[in-house]
């Protein structure tokens, strides 16, 4: 399905006089996904983006039908006459929000701009936290460092390929691998015993038909490996230890990111994608799975 909530903050802009203000509510991920990111280049670009008051809606304290989980943002939009946009929250509560209104968390237009063409703009709890982020984004990131090649990836389904899978009902044979999502390990602890399900020899065998399709698409990660690595059966990425991370983590978690080196025999859904290495060895996978435990690199 479409995310309407793009088309109405593209409507928003074009009905927006020369001199007009609009506040609009939006979707906190309209700030930080992929598809929404031409438009947040248009309004930070253009000096649009005035302010964004992040509410978590937690106990469902601001949406009564609204998740509990999401972050939604109250976002005004209009021209700008300073140099930077104004953050507030994320608020847990009318109380806190109450607090903090007062106390903004300043964001140069130019900085975001600097950080990458997708322009995301995350959740800061201070000036300080803004500050660090800053620091870090001064640095190269992992993916220009010049002997390291990791791809991430998606290995299947969790909604669409259900029929692929026993579940815990389901009786299976006992060397059947168990299919691992977002909630089956966590940061240093590579199983935690809570299983999506098992794969099914089909799947097995339709992994490795897919990775025979994906060699010849340049945007795949396995695209340019050799023909030998690709025919080996034993060369699947299911069969070996490698890095994933949960893919349902939320801002406002103590740890964002939460990367553990996933143990040989296993399948992953979706909703914990992994990391493909290209070149390098296991020493190669023990360095970037500490770099992605780190804190710095959790901001």
């Amino acid at each position: 399905d479409p995310d309407l909530y793009k088309a109405f903050a593209w409507r928003n802009i074009q009905l927006l006089a020369a001199s007009g203000r609009a506040g609009i509510l939006l979707p906190r991920s309209a700030l930080t996904a992929k598809g929404a990111a031409d438009w947040r280049r248009h309004v930070v670009g253009q000096r649009l983006l005035s302010e964004v008051v992040t509410l978590a809606n937690t106990g469902h304290w601001a949406f009564d039908h609204v998740d509990g989980r999401y972050q939604i943002g109250l976002i005004t939009i209009g021209p700008s006459c300073d140099d930077a946009m104004r953050l507030y929250g994320p608020f847990h509560a009318m109380a806190e929000m109450d607090h903090g209104m007062d106390h903004p968390t300043l964001l140069e237009f130019s900085e975001v701009l600097r950080w990458g063409e997708n322009c995301v703009i995350p959740a800061f709890s201070s000036d300080a936290g803004a500050r660090v982020y800053t620091q870090i984004k001064m640095a190269p990131t992992l993916g220009d460092h010049p002997s390291l090649d990791f791809r991430p990836m998606s290995e299947v389904s969790a909604s669409l390929d259900k029929e692929r899978f026993y579940f815990a009902d389901d009786s299976r044979p006992d060397d059947a691998p168990p299919v691992f999502g977002g909630r089956s390990f966590d940061i240093w602890e590579p199983d935690k015993g809570d299983y999506f399900g098992w794969a099914r020899t089909l799947t097995l065998e339709e992994l490795l038909a897919k990775r025979h399709r994906q060699v010849r698409l340049k945007s795949s990660a396995f695209h340019g490996l050799s023909g030998s690595w690709v025919e080996d059966e034993s060369t699947m990425p299911w069969r070996h230890p490698r890095i994933a991370y949960s893919d349902i983590t939320r801002a406002t978690d103590t740890r964002t990111m939460r990367p553990a080196l996933v143990p040989a025999g296993v399948v992953l859904n979706n909703t914990a994608p992994y990391l493909v290495r290209r070149s390098g060895d296991e020493r190669t996978d023990a360095f970037v799975l500490g770099i992605l435990c780190s804190i710095p690199f959790d901001w």
